[in-house]
């Protein structure tokens, strides 16, 4: 067993809880499974529309299942692009969460939701192991084209696959592709 991982670039999208699922696409509204991303984890068919004070993203891709929590992870540009000064953050940490207008085919609602996440990996269980990493640990990556980043958080996960989660504008400005691969320094 090897230390590489992939590195899989993420847009913009967003997490609903039930209750805003609700308001947006109607009562007990079920998700529409269209790809799935592993560890329990899909892409669904429907999209909403995020709005903040300067601006709009249509067509913000919603991920499954539904949440206890609503998070919309944004990218630095859309934040440009919203007029919104969302923070950095690890996954679910919404403390001082950019507040958005979300708007769906049934309703809409404003909830401060908005945050730019992190940069992490998502470990088997397996690998932690094999490496004597832990949940919540911080690790040093060393991408396909030599860019170290410290202090990655480590999420460990039963699924089978490990890999790397780089926001779109942090993959691109690195000059990286999904599916391109990186070394945990050890």
């Amino acid at each position: 067993m090897k230390n590489e991982i992939k590195i899989m670039m993420s847009n913009h999208h967003i997490h609903l809880s039930g209750e805003l699922c609700d308001i947006l696409f109607g009562k007990d509204y079920k998700l529409t499974r269209q790809r799935e991303l592993g560890d329990g984890e899909f892409v669904s068919a429907e999209t909403v529309t995020v709005k903040g004070p300067s601006g709009i993203l249509e067509n913000v891709r919603v991920v499954g299942p539904l949440r206890p929590l609503t998070q919309a992870e944004l990218l630095a540009s859309d934040c440009c692009r919203l007029g919104v000064n969302a923070p950095l953050r690890n996954s679910w940490n919404l403390d001082g969460a950019a507040a958005l207008l979300l708007i769906g085919p049934n309703g809409q609602k404003e909830i401060s939701c908005g945050i730019v996440a992190e940069k992490h990996i998502h470990l088997s269980k397996a690998l932690s192991s094999h490496l004597g990493i832990r949940e919540q640990q911080r690790v040093n990556i060393q991408t396909c084209n030599g860019l170290v980043y410290e202090h990655v958080l480590v999420r460990v996960h039963s699924g089978k696959s490990s890999f790397m989660h780089l926001n779109k504008d942090e993959g691109l400005a690195a000059g990286l592709q999904n599916g391109d691969m990186a070394e945990i320094i050890l």
